[in-house]
């Protein structure tokens, strides 16, 4: 957990990114996230096309400083919307 946890810290990925750069199972990868998920240990940064499957995949990280600028872009975005 710990190797899969410092791969989303580095930079934003994908699940199969994180599984190939670690070796360690997508499966077992998924279920991490949603534990994380519900500590509020991980969030998705955006939706985007892996660089690996081509495909449209979520984007996660574990590193708290993004955290905050996601939140402060959201905040952001909701702001504007209500003007």
């Amino acid at each position: 957990m710990k190797r899969v946890f410092a791969a989303f810290k580095r930079k934003p990925s994908t699940m199969l990114m994180v599984s190939i750069e670690t070796g360690i199972l997508r499966a077992n990868i998924c279920r991490y996230v949603a534990k994380w998920q519900k500590q509020g240990s991980i969030h998705q940064l955006k939706q985007g096309l892996c660089k690996v499957s081509k495909h449209r995949a979520g984007f996660y990280t574990t590193n708290p400083e993004l955290f905050r600028l996601l939140l402060n872009l959201q905040i952001l975005l909701s702001y504007e919307t209500k003007l």
